[in-house]
């Protein structure tokens, strides 16, 4: 199972903050999420906010689009050790953009580094991650994955659960 795509989860299932029109989800189920941020302002101008509802920085949305442009890039070219800490860093200088408490960034850097093997690496930036957002789907379930790998399958199934409880939407907790 490990590298294969999961179908694309159906809008009405998404957060709501990634509910507009061309912005996609993706998933992966042994290697976590990259979910594609809107941006700052909505066709209807309202401000964009991440998943904690803090409002997004025109910065850091645009150092977020730089980021994911690359990861989504080497998603289909392939990764390398190089790669990994480049898009890392780049979704880093997206966080420090919003003053560090951007957790899809934070997650996005820790998912760039797990692309490459580096797990714990990336075990830290998911839980920082959830340090500024506990309810963050993607980083919740990138720590269950880590227990998974680690033959914790109990603590695997306890940590899918609250992501679900944490919110009923997050299709990758399922």
């Amino acid at each position: 199972i490990e590298g294969l795509l999961a179908e694309p989860v159906a809008r009405e299932a998404q957060p709501a903050f990634l509910r507009r029109e061309g912005v996609p989800l993706h998933c992966s189920f042994l290697i976590g999420c990259a979910r594609h941020a809107a941006h700052p302002r909505g066709a209807d101008g309202s401000v964009v906010t991440s998943s904690s509802g803090q409002a997004v920085s025109k910065q850091a949305e645009a150092d977020w689009k730089e980021a994911l442009a690359t990861f989504e890039a080497n998603e289909k070219g392939g990764w390398s050790p190089d790669k990994c800490e480049s898009v890392s860093s780049s979704f880093n200088s997206a966080n420090r953009s919003q003053k560090g408490k951007f957790a899809e960034a934070i997650y996005m850097s820790g998912l760039a580094l797990d692309r490459c093997g580096k797990r714990e690496d990336a075990l830290k930036f998911y839980n920082q991650a959830l340090e500024v957002d506990g309810k963050l789907c993607g980083a919740r379930v990138g720590t269950g994955i880590d227990h998974f790998k680690a033959g914790r399958e109990a603590q695997a199934y306890s940590t899918f659960e609250r992501a679900v409880r944490d919110d009923p939407r997050c299709a990758e907790g399922y």
